[in-house]
């Protein structure tokens, strides 16, 4: 007697990892203001022929970290996707939007911050091992694009008060893998409180809302500072 043995449905992870790569890839989003943050929120979609969306979503420190944290969605309702585009923190009363970007550059962005996280021993966040299908392999096919790393070469640690573990963490490893004076370091409010103080001396004709003049200002607040707390 013959017996015939259904295959089980295709899980979601195994869908990703098998599959997603044959889909087209729809629009891709990241955070208006990831050249002068340093920090990009970079959403990449894959559409179904049905129109369902995959998408991942993967947060990029471009100074020093890496791929810090990825999720995703699969096989959305384009309304659901919608929905939940709308929802993101990173278009919230923060001002801070969410726009288009080119596929090839949002890969750059992730596979560069990678690579050079790696060489100061920092590896993308564990959910990066699914959520890399989601993108295209990284190979010679891909665009190449020239974006800055760190701060002149050397990593440039931006601390939030929100991971105080993290902040012992990262400072240890780079104070053991590199050496004193060999990375920078600075808190985010350190970094935002020089901004708000050369915001308002309105003598100083610049344009502080260019993303490019914003990113030197806090660079060179950085860079002279006589602060050993915030220059390392």
């Amino acid at each position: 007697m013959n017996k015939h043995h259904k295959q089980p449905p295709l899980t979601p992870e195994k869908y990703i990892r098998t599959r997603t790569r044959t889909l087209p890839i729809g629009t891709c989003y990241i955070n208006d203001n990831w050249i002068e943050s340093g920090f990009a929120m970079i959403l990449v979609t894959r559409l179904h022929i049905n129109g369902n969306v995959t998408h991942g979503a993967f947060m990029v420190d471009l100074y020093c970290l890496g791929v810090k944290d990825t999720f995703w969605n699969f096989n959305q309702h384009p309304l659901d996707f919608r929905e939940f585009l709308d929802k993101q923190q990173w278009a919230n009363d923060s001002g801070i939007r969410i726009r288009k970007v080119d596929y090839p550059l949002a890969h750059n962005i992730i596979y560069g911050a990678i690579e050079f996280a790696e060489e100061f021993g920092f590896h993308p966040h564990k959910s990066f091992e699914l959520t890399k299908y989601i993108l295209e392999e990284d190979t010679e096919n891909v665009k190449l694009i020239d974006i800055e790393f760190g701060y002149k070469g050397k990593p440039l640690y931006v601390s939030s008060p929100e991971n105080p573990g993290e902040k012992n963490r990262v400072l240890a490893h780079l104070e053991k893998r590199l050496g004193h004076g060999n990375f920078h370091f600075i808190t985010e409010a350190e970094a935002e409180e020089f901004f708000e103080r050369e915001e308002e001396d309105e003598s100083d004709a610049i344009d502080y809302h260019d993303p490019e003049v914003k990113r030197n200002l806090i660079l060179d607040f950085i860079a002279h500072t006589g602060n050993p707390k915030k220059l390392r």
